[in-house]
């Protein structure tokens, strides 16, 4: 089927806080990448294989519930501690024995319904490796009744170029593709998103 390209605003705040435990668990972190200075600039893009996906947002954010996942992830003292036996074995068999947490944002879905199907999303990140290297966004979702359902999805490095005042911007983002479950649950509940990467 063929996709639809949809275009949806991402709304970016910068908080200290967020900065703050980035530089405690500097340990856990990838070198930042030379093309995402600007990394909350511009316009998170997305294509739906469904019908009409008109209506729909996504947005990928710093804010204090990224703020405190990124605690959360400081205290725990490792990726295995944080994410979870079972996400982390799944993420060492996609990527290997020593993996790494980037970035932590909140991830928003707003208008989505099921007849849109499978959402392919190209999401920004500060610290990403090359083009083309593979890495594993796994999503942390808060359901209303309080369980808590982590996702590792399979996702690429990828380069766009878009306009930011009049001059072409080059940054690194990840693809991946959201099937329709996760996309309710996501839309339902409260999630976080992260970016595990090789050493």
């Amino acid at each position: 089927m063929k996709m639809k390209k949809v275009v949806g605003v991402a709304v970016s705040v910068v908080l200290a806080v967020s900065m703050v435990a980035a530089t405690a668990f500097a340990a856990e972190t990838a070198p930042a990448s030379p093309t995402s200075a600007d990394k909350d600039a511009g316009k998170i893009t997305f294509e739906a294989t469904g019908s009409s996906s008109e209506g729909m947002n996504i947005e990928l954010k710093a804010t204090t519930v990224s703020a405190e996942e990124e605690e959360a992830l400081k205290a725990a003292g490792s990726v295995q501690a944080y994410l979870g036996a079972d996400a982390y074995s799944e993420i060492t068999r996609i990527l290997g024995s020593n993996v790494t947490i980037s970035e932590i944002k909140e991830l928003e879905v707003t208008g989505y319904v099921a007849r849109m199907g499978d959402v392919a999303a190209y999401l920004h990140f500060a610290a990403l490796p090359k083009a083309g290297t593979q890495v594993v966004v796994t999503v942390k979702v808060v359901t209303a009744n309080g369980n808590v359902v982590t996702l590792p999805v399979v996702g690429t490095v990828v380069e766009q170029t878009s306009t930011v005042n009049g001059k072409p911007v080059t940054r690194r983002v990840v693809k991946v593709v959201l099937d329709g479950v996760t996309m309710a649950n996501i839309q339902a509940g409260k999630a976080t998103a992260s970016v595990a990467t090789a050493k």
